[in-house]
């Protein structure tokens, strides 16, 4: 299953995010800043892009079963 999460760099976001990845789950992780998500994992994809740049957003969601915003 693929998980898509905006918000995965924050406090509550990288929770999720090695949740997700801990549970097996496929996961694209959408930032605005890359260098603030220091985790590593063969199943995460890392997006970076704004909220209002609807190419990015496409590309993230595109295959995803679910998404988390936070």
């Amino acid at each position: 299953m693929k998980i898509t999460i905006f918000g995965a760099s924050g406090g509550i976001g990288k929770f999720v995010v090695k949740h997700a990845l801990d549970k097996g789950y496929c996961v694209t992780a959408y930032v605005r800043n890359v260098s603030k998500l220091k985790i590593f994992h063969e199943n995460l994809t890392v997006i970076t892009g704004e909220l209002t740049n609807y190419k990015c957003i496409k590309k993230a969601i595109t295959g995803c079963s679910y998404e988390i915003h936070l």
